[in-house]
This record gives C-alpha cells, structure tokens and sequence, in this order.
C-alpha cells in the first residue's frame, strides 16, 4: 500500500514537532513544550525550515564522546596512529558531525583525552596541525573503558 505524500508530511512534521516547539500560528496545543524540545537538538530556523542546534551538549559525557571516537577511528583510520582534527570534526560518522559539536566545543573534548585515557590517546597543536596520536600498547580495552566511565 501506497502512502500519500500529505501523510507523509504530517508524520514527519509530527516528528520534528517532538523536537521543536512552533514559533507561531496553531492551537495552544501548539505553543505546548514537546516532550524532547529540552535536549535542544532542532530548532526551527523559520517557518517550515528546520535545523540541528550546533554547540557544546552538556549532557554528552567525555567517556562516550571519546568511545565515540575510537568507534570512528576505527571505522574511518584503523591503520593510522594519529587523526586529524578536522576528520574529528567534520568527517562523515565523527563524533563532531554525530553529535552536532561545533569545533570549540570538539577542541575542548579533545585537550582533556591524555588525562581522560591515562596517556593511551593524546591530543597536539603543534605548527598549526592539530591532531590526536593514539599509542597502540594502550587502546586494549579503552573502549570498554570509556563505555563504562559514559555509564557507571
């Protein structure tokens, strides 16, 4: 069975109004807080043009952002002993581009890692190349690790 293009419409824009309150026109129903509109994630640019909110993500913990980072890497560079910052960034399924970070708030994730993985990841901004280098002899088990920081 076929869906019709205006049930389409008004299932997506029910989806996006989970997230994104009306800025205005429509019932009091309309002006109701949604339920996830709190986590900030998509706001109306104006009227039927919808974004991500690009920022810091207060409730986004280091231990998970840099889990997600090992995912990535491993994904993206397995090979490599170091990545660049805009790859961390910018690069298709990083943690930057999944969790809608905007470069300050990468760069500041990234300059507490040496501490954060005990040495096994380190962040550099050496001559205008900002990269992070991983020391293979510490990444067993630092993904379990950082997993476990995100929720225990």
């Amino acid at each position: 069975r076929k869906l019709s293009p205006a049930t389409l419409s008004r299932d997506i824009e029910t989806c996006i109004r989970s997230y994104a309150p009306r800025v205005s026109g429509g019932t009091p129903e309309d002006y109701a807080e949604p339920m996830l509109a709190e986590l900030g994630l998509i706001y109306e640019e104006h009227r039927g043009h919808f974004a991500f909110r690009r920022g810091p993500k207060v409730t986004l913990s280091d231990g998970m952002f840099a889990y997600a980072l090992l995912d990535y890497w491993e994904k993206a560079a397995p090979g490599l002993s170091s990545l660049a910052f805009e790859s961390i960034a910018y690069g298709e399924g990083s943690p930057g581009r999944v969790f809608k970070l905007d470069e300050d708030s990468v760069a500041e994730r990234l300059f507490n890692l040496d501490t954060l993985t005990k040495g096994a990841l380190s962040w550099t901004d050496t001559a205008g190349l900002r990269q992070v280098h991983r020391k293979e002899d510490k990444i067993s088990g630092l993904s379990k690790t950082m997993i476990e920081r995100a929720y225990g």
